[in-house]
């Protein structure tokens, strides 16, 4: 949410785009994008690509650039990599270029941002160890951290303002008593201190991990509950006191108590949902 402008996509194939204006207390639909002032980007899981479309001031949005991404062949986990699929896209610090976490190609594509949507490009590819899956990626000064979907493990690098260069090993996560299939979210603590990863596929109750971070390095472990099962997505509040926790497969929203100090997490409450893949502050 922009000011007064919602944008909303919808997770279906024709990787739909809404524009809501905020009236009181009324939701007007502005403008609709499907197949000037800012740009969206979009990334499509389904179709392995990222939509780039204009927005203008008043709320109209432009026509679609599409930019797709091939792998060869199938992947090492051919159920979950037998072509491309863009998870995620996030903006590099200075705005300059946006970077999509592949998870079907092992990649993290490098995209330019040009002044509109046609002139956005695909520059280059970091390329990660077979079978990972980067699902998501923080930036952190000239630091990033990616979680890795299908491997578990988290790798730091180091940022030059364009590409991405591994700093020492991946770190696996291994939740202890607790069965773990594949990794989600991650979120850095304002200070940047903390690393914070869900961990996904205990059939009772999944975990937040905790990792502390020392010059740019991942350190020190930790796992706390998530207060119930499939972490999908989880946020931090902006002032670092609180951890929002959307567990999807048991349709609870959990609230945690963050120590500034520690980093350690601590369940405060919890709301039943019957279906929630979200949790944010606003």
């Amino acid at each position: 949410m922009d000011r007064n402008w919602i944008l909303c996509v919808g997770e279906t194939t024709n990787a739909r785009l809404s524009v809501y204006e905020l009236q009181g207390k009324q939701l007007l639909l502005q403008s609709e994008q499907t197949d000037y002032g800012a740009q969206v980007f979009v990334a499509n899981y389904d179709s392995g690509s990222v939509s780039v479309i204009d927005l203008f001031q008043d709320g109209r949005l432009s026509s679609t650039h599409t930019i797709a991404f091939r792998r060869e062949g199938v992947g090492k986990v051919a159920a979950r990599q037998e072509k491309s699929h863009a998870h995620q896209v996030i903006p590099s610090p200075d705005s300059k270029h946006v970077y999509v976490c592949d998870l079907g190609c092992d990649a993290i594509h490098v995209l330019s941002v040009g002044q509109t949507a046609q002139y956005a490009l695909h520059r280059s590819s970091i390329t990660v160890p077979a079978g990972s899956g980067p699902r998501h990626l923080v930036f952190h000064q000239n630091r990033a951290f990616v979680t890795m979907e299908l491997s578990c493990e988290v790798q730091a690098f180091r940022w030059d303002g364009v590409s991405l260069f591994a700093q020492g090993e991946p770190v696996r996560l291994s939740p202890p008593g607790r069965h773990l299939e594949t990794l989600a979210e991650v979120a850095l603590s304002p200070d940047g201190q903390f690393l914070y990863v869900s961990c996904r596929g205990d059939p009772h109750e999944d975990a937040i991990a905790l990792l502390r971070v020392c010059h740019g390095e991942l350190g020190k472990v930790e796992y706390f509950p998530s207060g119930g099962c499939v972490p999908r997505h989880f946020s931090l509040s902006p002032d670092g006191k609180w951890l929002a926790v959307a567990n999807q497969g048991s349709g609870s929203l959990v609230l945690l108590e963050r120590d500034e100090k520690t980093g350690r997490l601590n369940i405060v409450s919890t709301h039943r949902s019957t279906l929630i893949n979200y949790a944010g502050f606003h």
